[in-house]
């Protein structure tokens, strides 16, 4: 998802050093939400993520890259295991592709 900007008035504690803790209108550019996965298939037909122990940011990066995947109109097979069994059918599966 693209940055942007914040055009309205956003009164949130400042985390710069001089005003850290204070309320300060934050016109700062609101940071791009990046998201790479494990692995890409070059042929564009499976894409694997292994995640063991997910932060609380990859859920919502998920959600959104699946969405963004789903609206490119033909999204690869995603895959994510999260232990040694499961990584070992996911490389089954992508054989019988």
């Amino acid at each position: 998802m693209e940055g942007f900007r914040f055009e309205q008035e956003s009164i949130e504690p400042s985390n710069k050093k001089a005003t850290k803790g204070e309320y300060i209108n934050n016109a700062d550019k609101v940071r791009d939400i990046t998201y790479t996965p494990d692995f890409v298939d070059p042929n564009g037909k499976w894409i694997i993520e292994v995640k063991g122990f997910a932060n609380d940011v990859f859920p919502l990066k998920w959600k959104l890259f699946k969405n963004h995947l789903q609206q490119t109109g033909n999204p690869p097979v995603l895959y994510l295991p999260k232990n040694q069994g499961q990584v070992i059918k996911t490389i089954e599966l992508i054989k019988q592709l």
